[in-house]
């Protein structure tokens, strides 16, 4: 009973927009302090998102849609070990929004 309340409050609109607001204000200006484009049209056709992050997360719950496995990348920390350097294993999230066409 329980799971199923917290799916409904996740799935819920309200909680879908909090999300998208929450993601956009740390993405809201690009490097050079101008505008980030995509955070305003985001803004602009916010229901369209909600729907789309709805139909994203009911996919994934379903197991029609998929979250891609993370790419693993070494590289050379240089400052590690006093300055001696060595090597660090990470993970790179990989893209994995579908595409807006659906």
């Amino acid at each position: 009973m329980k799971r199923v309340r917290v799916y409904q409050q996740i799935l819920s609109e309200d909680n879908l927009r909090l999300a998208i607001r929450e993601v956009n204000r740390g993405h809201r200006r690009n490097g050079d302090h101008s505008l980030n484009k995509k955070v305003l049209e985001i803004e602009a056709n916010m229901d369209e998102y909600v729907a789309e992050l709805r139909r994203f997360i009911e996919d994934l719950v379903s197991g029609d849609a998929h979250m891609h496995p993370p790419l693993k990348r070494r590289r050379w920390d240089r400052n590690a070990d006093s300055g001696k350097g060595k090597w660090r294993d990470g993970e790179i999230p990989t893209g994995s929004r579908p595409s807006r066409s659906g």
